[in-house]
């Protein structure tokens, strides 16, 4: 069978690889069985020829890695294996009230918890499928502290950090067993007994936990996964980290060690092919005559079109003869960067030469690369090579079909439609919208005030939480702002900024409240009606508490609407203040709220 590179990725990602999903759900395979799928899968990416087995450019374990970090994106067996079943695991800690959750506890773990149970040898099949996947659960399970009384300060992992959820300190003679022993009365930190028995890094990244102030019960989280919520993609994808940490180098994966840079090919508007491509351009996969001589396929490394350099993966693309003519070709109707001042840096040249790109021209240039190929690969193989001007026109007919068809499904040049020029953006283009009409801040409804609360954070790690409340006329109840310590993200800042806002709302007014933010991640973590595992569980379910303590309700608003809250945290941190007003505020902020309030009719 003769399939491009591209759809045998898609074919093996969405088929191969998914076919025994199911199965795996539920049993553990044994490994050979997956050694088996993988000596498959690999046969048909590779493919064969009357017989015998291709090249392989490059190696298995290489295109095991994920697509941002120069893989390929396919799948180790084993360790997906292993991450489905460690799902089942997590449903019996999240979901004890479970009839299937409440069966096995009572056959296997009776007086104890999963996540402390100990698997005997003779258990049935599903039952050790369980205990495959909670090898793996119990690595990234972190606890979300609230009293601290279920969480044992030297074994379980309750410290968010990258690298090790337990403390970095040995426990020497220390004799404080649960994280309830260094709490207070009021759920702040004992700041005095964390710098007597850890060293200082542990002491920085314990006091960044804001423990609950109501001294609620402790949360089991899923560490590597975005806001504590377990999902088989984030286990494997920390399982695949686990396993290959060991072999791990210090290469950087992009040229200035941001593996956002493989997005720059893998989002490129462009044709799957094109994308493969470049990523094999990038990756030095290329069968060009210098890997072909280095495994003795060839007499000689010499490009076989000028015979006059060495054929790496740069010079058939940037210094060949056909190279520079087509380059200079559509250098005459496309933005191309100068030739003559690309360098090849190394295997990964590519990516240093798209990074400054605007979206549409490297477009245009991954286009220009892959004809640039497709010419040398004809002229090898002993076909005419097209003339200049016809690649010009189907490279410019070709592109302008992608364009329009990502803007208007209607404009396809191959069913006689118009085409659309240069000038119009790309999808994810970053074009600035501006609405005609500008959104203002709106006042409640009668009986009614309104809170609007904002976070500012600096990449410094300075931080500052801004919050006003107001009544049905647009007049300022009160306004304060607060310097935030320890603040790891603008996420963080938010949630803060709300939950004093809230508070000082409840005791300034006992009208109900409307809680406006501009945060759509923060609004829907207090608006979710699961319980909340993310870093930030405690605030969460502080702000929780208080709303319901008052009629109200919370939703998130477009910036322009919140401009008060927004000048009032960034007075905050800006000048390190926590002030209150009542009734007033800053004159930056009274400006805006006088903005604000400018058209409402009283």
């Amino acid at each position: 069978m003769d399939t491009s590179p591209s759809l045998v990725e898609r074919l093996i990602i969405s088929v191969a690889q998914a076919l025994p999903t199911y199965i795996m759900c539920m049993f553990k395979l044994p490994f050979s069985v997956c050694d088996e799928l993988t000596r498959m899968v690999r046969g048909f990416y590779w493919g064969s020829s009357n017989g015998k087995r291709k090249v392989h450019w490059r190696a298995w374990d290489d295109l095991l890695q994920p697509k941002n970090k120069g893989g390929a994106g396919f799948r180790d067996f084993r360790l997906f294996n292993q991450a489905l079943l460690a799902r089942q695991a997590w449903r019996l800690i999240t979901r004890p009230e479970s009839l299937c959750a409440q069966v096995l506890k009572a056959r296997y773990y009776p007086e104890g918890k999963l996540e402390d149970t100990v698997f005997s040898g003779n258990a049935s099949s599903s039952w050790q499928a369980i205990s495959y996947g909670l090898e793996l659960l119990k690595k990234g399970l972190v606890w979300r502290v609230g009293n601290g009384r279920s969480i044992r300060v030297w074994r379980d992992n309750w410290i968010p950090r990258p690298f090790s959820f337990k403390p970095i300190t040995l426990q020497g003679r220390c004799r404080i067993r649960f994280v309830s022993e260094l709490l207070n009365a009021n759920g702040s930190w004992n700041i005095g007994l964390l710098q007597e028995y850890f060293l200082p890094p542990d002491v920085l990244e314990i006091i960044k936990i804001r423990a609950s102030p109501r001294l609620e019960d402790d949360t089991l989280a899923w560490g590597p996964g975005k806001y504590g919520i377990f999902t088989v993609k984030s286990a494997y994808q920390f399982a695949f980290d686990e396993a290959h940490r060991m072999n791990t180098t210090g290469s950087s994966s992009s040229p200035d060690g941001r593996r956002s840079c493989w997005n720059l090919i893998w989002s490129c508007d462009v044709p799957p092919t094109v994308r493969n491509f470049a990523w094999k351009v990038a990756t030095n996969a290329l069968p060009t005559w210098q890997k072909k001589h280095s495994r003795s396929l060839e007499v000689n490394d010499l490009c076989p079109i000028c015979v006059v350099g060495l054929e790496d993966n740069f010079h058939p693309l940037c210094r060949c003869t056909f190279a520079r003519e087509l380059w200079s070709t559509m250098s005459e109707v496309w933005s191309l960067p100068d030739l003559a001042a690309i360098r090849n840096t190394g295997k990964e040249w590519l990516l240093h030469v798209l990074d400054p790109l605007p979206e549409i021209e490297r477009c245009m240039l991954l286009m220009t690369l892959w004809r640039i190929w497709h010419i040398r690969n004809e002229v090898l193989h002993h076909k005419p090579a097209p003339p200049m001007e016809a690649s010009r026109r189907y490279l410019v007919s070709y592109l302008d079909s992608l364009v329009g068809l990502k803007i208007d499904l209607s404009s396809d040049p191959s069913k006689g439609k118009s085409l659309v020029t240069y000038d119009r953006p790309l999808k994810n283009s970053h074009v600035r919208i501006v609405e005609s009409t500008p959104v203002k801040w709106c006042p409640p409804m009668a009986g009614w005030v309104k809170l609007n609360t904002d976070g500012s954070f600096a990449v410094n790690g300075t931080a500052g939480a801004g919050m006003v409340l107001r009544d049905d006329k647009g007049n300022v109840i009160y306004s304060a702002c607060r310097e935030l310590f320890s603040c790891r993200e603008i996420l963080e800042a938010e949630l803060c900024a709300c939950m004093e806002g809230l508070s000082f709302a409840i005791q300034r007014s006992d009208l109900p409240i409307i809680i406006e933010m501009d945060s759509i991640i923060a609004v829907k973590l207090i608006q979710a009606m699961d319980i909340d595992r993310s870093i930030y569980s405690s605030l969460v379910k502080e702000i929780r508490h208080l709303m319901s303590l008052r009629d109200s309700c919370i939703t998130h608003i477009n910036r322009t609407q919140n401009k008060v809250s927004d000048s009032l945290a960034k007075f905050a941190r800006q000048e390190g203040r926590t002030m209150t007003w009542v009734g007033s505020g800053p004159s930056v902020s009274l400006e805006l709220a006088e903005a604000d309030c400018k058209d409402i009719e009283i």
